[in-house]
């Protein structure tokens, strides 16, 4: 069984593990999972509960991942592209050139 403080407000569906104690004046958002103790005066929500500002970021962040990944690989092959020309001695030394709008120089 759990515990709960006084004046906590859990929304629909919302799970709390055994042995876990709800500090007062919590909320819990619906569909929520609860796995570990909850500070007091919060508002949690997700799977597992987080602070609500926590979960809110994460949520935002998940939006752009697929965007995020395409990025990575496009940077990843400009690497890979770059350290091929490195073993080949195609660039000169102090000079690094980058396909696309982006150069720097080595300082």
């Amino acid at each position: 069984s759990c515990t709960t403080g006084d004046y906590v407000v859990m929304a629909g569906q919302v799970g709390i593990r055994d042995h876990v104690h709800v500090g007062d004046r919590v909320n819990i958002g619906a569909k929520s999972g609860v796995g570990a103790d909850l500070a007091a005066g919060e508002t949690y929500l997700g799977v597992p509960a987080l602070p609500s500002r926590t979960q809110m970021q994460i949520m935002f962040t998940q939006q752009k991942l697929p965007a995020m990944r395409k990025e990575l690989k496009q940077l990843l092959r400009i690497v890979e592209q770059m350290q091929l020309r490195n073993e080949d001695g195609g660039s000169q030394q102090g000079e690094t050139s980058v396909p696309g709008s982006v150069q720097s120089e080595a300082a």
